[in-house]
């Protein structure tokens, strides 16, 4: 069973996940950021701004981020940390008749 699919969202790498009960979720490859969750037979959760830049150069305005190892500007770090704007990559996906889960991974940097 294949719990994700990668997509393009709002031209930017994503993933959609469907779970085997019905429900959907959407996390961007771009600072693996949930984008979208809807339950089974239900609607939209998740709130994304209209103002949401998906160009790369900045955090995505809504849903789930990471934020690591600082939130906001509490840190000498970039605001919410390095790992915001970063390219993830799918690890691995499991998936049976009750489930998924997904593991995103960064590659080292410098940073």
């Amino acid at each position: 069973m294949n719990a994700a699919t990668p997509i393009q969202f709002h031209g930017i790498p994503a993933i959609q996940l469907n779970g085997p009960q019905g429900a959907t979720a959407i996390i961007s490859l771009q600072g693996a950021q949930v984008l979208s969750w809807i339950p089974a037979g239900g609607q939209e959760w998740l709130y994304l701004s209209e103002k949401s830049d998906y160009s790369g150069k900045t955090s995505i305005r809504g849903g789930v981020p990471v934020c690591f190892p600082q939130f906001s500007n509490t840190g000498n770090l970039p605001k919410h940390g390095l790992v915001r704007c970063v390219p993830w990559q799918l690890l691995n996906q499991k998936a049976d008749e009750k489930s998924l889960s997904v593991t995103l991974a960064l590659q080292d940097s410098d940073a």
